[in-house]
């Protein structure tokens, strides 16, 4: 079985924006099947927004519209879209796991 994984809007920027850092790894190994990612219809509609900024992409000249617009289409063919997504979650942090 493939672990999953689901990323945080920051890991998709980072990705679109820099093609050789960590988060752009982190898709290679979704391109390559090691790893299944799961996003929802809000995310993909954040990671559009946040990815057509003007103020990002002055801060980013790598990240053109046409990079992001392919980066968002490739995002939607390769992941799953989870629909039924719970509102809130409580998640287990490093600090918590040092202290048990």
């Amino acid at each position: 079985m493939t672990p999953g994984a689901v990323f945080d809007c920051m890991v998709f920027v980072q990705a679109a924006a820099n093609e050789n850092g960590a988060a752009a790894g982190c898709f290679r190994l979704i391109e390559e099947g090691s790893l299944a990612l799961f996003v929802s219809l809000e995310i993909l509609e954040e990671i559009d927004e946040v990815l057509g900024r003007e103020k990002l992409r002055r801060k980013l000249p790598s990240l053109t519209p046409e990079r992001a617009g392919s980066f968002v289409e490739a995002v939607k063919q390769r992941a799953s879209i989870v629909t039924e997504v719970a509102e809130s979650f409580t998640g287990c942090f490093a600090q918590d796991i040092e202290a048990a």
